[in-house]
């Protein structure tokens, strides 16, 4: 599956004009762009000092994104991302700390430059050409899809899943809840889940899944924790197999090793189908958790159905259950 565009509901833009005299217009701007680069320490012959722990001095990372174009003023926002205004194509951006980009645009905006985070929630920026100050709010509204309408069995989980930016849908506006999930896309729901965090491994881990392949950083990350070691070939490193789909015992296993492989205190096997074997102590966790109750199966105890494919909606439900354990 490819990775789907970020898509998000627009945020609330208002727009405050000048008045329209051109000289007044240019003092007001050079007023607040002064005030502007003054707050964000942009102005000539200032520096800040961060005070959370960073990269080791002198290491450089660079992030490029279409939706960026001739970025020019930046800020840290309210709302933990930082946002920078975009000259050449009249917009202002949003980038989460690990690099994703956001683009907003609005008919209003003329060649935005200095930019802000004001006292009120929202980011305040000032138009080069239009005279005039603008803010932009920062908070997202729901994202809905047009296939969980209101009522949908997993309405609440998938709803969550979107709500965390651990998916953003099809650019179509589906989640389609009843596909099955890849290994690709599981590592990708795992590793965005867990904040995305940074790796040290230098060269591709496995076999099938170079440093040019769409879910690579999510890939290496599942090699590096340990959570997946992949299918051994006859020669050569592991094969992940990324476009394989997910079976029902894979990510009891894969949530089990995240969690730290605890004891579950089970005395005898919850599920009729799972009674040993390589998953049966990840499965039987699942169980002890809540994570799943299997299907029910009378009069005998209920069914894990381990080798049947794992569908989004179920992988939603699995991963929303585990954030509340």
């Amino acid at each position: 599956m490819q990775q789907p565009r970020r898509r998000e509901p627009p945020l609330s833009l208002i727009q405050s004009s000048a008045p329209s005299n051109r000289r007044r217009g240019h003092r007001l701007l050079a007023v607040v762009t002064a005030v502007v680069l003054a707050i964000t320490g942009l102005a000539v012959g200032t520096a800040t000092t961060a005070s959370a722990a960073g990269d080791p001095v002198g290491t450089v990372t660079n992030y490029t994104d279409p939706s960026i174009s001739g970025p020019f003023g930046i800020t840290a926002g309210p709302d933990g991302n930082l946002w920078f205004t975009n000259r050449d194509d009249n917009s202002i951006g949003r980038i989460t700390p690990t690099g994703t980009a956001t683009n907003y645009t609005d008919a209003s905006m003329s060649i935005p430059i200095g930019i802000t985070a004001g006292p009120d929630g929202n980011v305040w920026f000032v138009n080069w050409l239009g005279s005039s100050v603008g803010r932009i709010g920062t908070v997202p509204g729901p994202l809905s899809f047009i296939d969980v309408p209101p009522g949908h069995p997993f309405e609440t989980e998938i709803g969550w899943l979107a709500s965390t930016g651990i998916t953003t849908g099809y650019p179509d506006g589906t989640f389609r809840p009843s596909n099955p999930v890849t290994r690709q896309a599981m590592a990708s729901f795992l590793y965005k889940y867990e904040g995305q965090p940074a790796t040290t491994l230098t060269e591709p881990f496995f076999a099938d899944v170079p440093d040019t392949h769409a879910f690579y950083a999510a890939i290496k990350w599942m090699a590096e924790s340990g959570l997946s070691t992949g299918s051994p070939p006859p020669v050569g490193k592991p094969l992940f197999k990324p476009a394989d789909l997910v079976s029902r015992q894979a990510p009891a296993a894969f949530l089990w090793r995240d969690a730290g492989e605890p004891p579950t205190g089970l005395p005898s096997a919850f599920f009729s189908d799972v009674t040993d074997g390589t998953f049966f102590a990840s499965v039987q966790w699942m169980a002890s958790t809540g994570l799943s109750t299997g299907s029910p199966n009378p009069p005998g105890s209920p069914l894990y159905k381990p080798t049947n494919s794992v569908s989004r909606q179920a992988m939603a439900a699995f991963l929303y259950r585990y954030d509340g354990l």
